[in-house]
Formats: C-alpha cells, structure tokens, sequence
C-alpha cells in the first residue's frame, strides 16, 4: 500500500469544511502530493547529516512516513527498523523528523533572497531553550529534528488543565525571550 493511500483510508475534513470543534478529530494534517523518492532523499539527508549506524542504513532498513503537512511544509517520520543499541548509548538518533520546506505563501522581503531565515533562527531558538523538538541538521531544503512520539491533543480532550498551564507558560517563556532578543 503506498503512503498516499494509507494516509487516505478515511475520509478527513479540510479546515474550511470545519462547523465545529468537535470536527477536529476529522481534520486532515496532509496536502499536497508526496514525492515518489521520498525514500531515499529521508535516507541521503541522514546519512549526509547524522552519524553512527545511520551511514549502513539502506532504503530497506528504514521507515519513512509522512506525518503532516502540504501548504509549505512537509513533515516526515525517519527511524532505523532495527535500531543498535551501542549508537542509542552514544547519542545517535535512531528516529528523526524530517521537514521538507515547500514554497510560501508570502516572501519576507527583508531577508535578501533567504525567505526561510526566520523560520530557521525560531526553531533554533526553540531548539536550544527547550521548547521545541531538538534541531539535529539544518539544510538548504529543511530541518532534521528529534521525533517524539504524540497523541493528537484536541480541545475537548483537554480536562488536564495543569499539562494546560505548562503549556501556556513554556509558550509564554519563549515569546518572552524573543521579545528580549529584538
């Protein structure tokens, strides 16, 4: 089965279709086409940008599967089926998210041809105060992060009000420390 007929198993809603919040189980996070290489490009970044066992890795070895995306990014899940646990032990990913930019929406006119620059200096950012996934590569076409397993967190879900709070204040915290950077 490939990957855009397994993403496509139910029917899902776009956001303009939404009538309610009850309608966000039904979202679909993906648009757009996936490319048919997307094997072996996941497979070349991380073997040009991650060390340890992901160099003998082959397209065989490992699993790649998109997780979101479509408008201007695309975000997919790269892991070694069979992990080594001496590379674990020394640090080495064993599962990586792979973001792929797509074209956007809008140029940001004050970056003199790189309208990713303040996309990558956030999520650097994000990166390095512990607010966000870590960032293991940056490259011409995207980000190699930490991948973390999740649930889908949606608003009617949301009776835990003190993982809320910490939400709000590690989401407060950084715009802070943004604001104190300009």
């Amino acid at each position: 089965m490939s990957i855009e007929t397994e993403n496509n198993t139910k029917t899902k809603k776009m956001m303009k279709d939404m009538t309610s919040l009850g309608d966000l189980e039904d979202l679909n996070p993906i648009r757009g086409e996936t490319p048919v290489d997307i094997r072996e490009r996941c497979l070349q970044l991380c073997r040009d940008y991650l060390s340890g066992n992901w160099r003998q890795q082959t397209v065989d070895t490992i699993d790649v599967r998109r997780v979101s995306g479509g408008m201007t990014n695309q975000m997919y899940y790269c892991g070694i089926t069979c992990p080594s646990k001496e590379h674990q032990s020394v640090g080495v990913p064993q599962e990586v998210a792979v973001r792929l930019y797509g074209p956007k929406y809008f140029n940001n006119s004050d970056c003199d041809g790189n309208e990713r620059l303040t996309d990558v200096i956030v999520s650097v950012m994000v990166s390095q105060n512990n607010l966000g996934p870590k960032v293991y590569a940056l490259f011409d076409g995207g980000q190699i992060q930490a991948y973390y397993k999740v649930c889908m967190y949606f608003i009617p879900k949301c009776f835990y009000n003190c993982i809320v709070y910490q939400v709000e204040i590690k989401v407060l915290t950084y715009f802070i420390s943004l604001l104190n950077c300009i």
